[in-house]
């Protein structure tokens, strides 16, 4: 198109195509790594497990005007399964979204840590939001099979399989919620040991 008389807005309208191709090969790369099984488990770098994850999302992010923050630190990385520990981190995500207003924030953290008790190395993942929250009575049912806190839009398996697929990789998770005023929001801790059972099975 070179030598073509172009308007002001048919550049811009051309550079929005061009993004809006570039982000849309990057959901489709990403989505097919989300969907690829691995058949044996494998060092991972979690932080880019997370990115993997998110970046599925940004459509929602955007049209939800939910600002997303990312601290990564992590140094060391985790024997798991890929695959698997990218369906928790969906799910994880996916709520945070949920629970989020307009003009609200998610933010993801990784460090490395060691395990309580044992001392041994592990990796903390953290997604935080600063939607609804949640009160004592749900917090308790939080991980029950079929609960769900979204009426007919939700299986209540989510998180319920989240655990599942953390317990099989001798990490453990923690919830903390807040529904009052401009404090309220969710945090997530994931604790996920260096080296795990999963090691005997590859």
């Amino acid at each position: 198109m070179s030598g073509f008389p172009m308007s002001d807005e048919l550049r811009s309208y051309l550079r929005l195509a061009e993004e809006e191709l570039a982000r849309v090969t990057h959901i489709v790369t990403h989505a097919l790594k989300f969907h690829r099984q691995a058949t044996n488990a494998r060092d991972e770098k979690l932080s880019e497990l997370l990115d993997t994850t998110v970046a599925v999302y940004q459509g929602r992010l955007r049209n939800s005007g939910i600002r997303l923050t990312r601290k990564y630190t992590e140094q060391q990385q985790v024997h798991c399964m890929g695959a698997e520990i990218r369906q928790v981190f969906a799910n994880l995500v996916g709520n945070a979204i949920d629970a989020s207003r307009s003009g609200g924030a998610i933010i993801l953290k990784t460090s490395d840590c060691r395990l309580s008790g044992s001392g041994e190395p592990g990796v903390r993942v953290t997604v935080a939001d600063t939607g609804h929250g949640m009160d004592a009575h749900l917090l308790t049912r939080l991980f029950e099979p079929f609960f769900t806190t979204k009426g007919t839009v939700g299986t209540g398996l989510g998180l319920w399989v989240s655990k599942g697929i953390l317990n099989k990789h001798g990490a453990t998770m923690r919830v903390k919620s807040r529904e009052a005023g401009s404090g309220s929001g969710t945090v997530f801790s994931i604790v996920f040991p260096v080296r795990n059972r999963l090691d005997r099975a590859t």
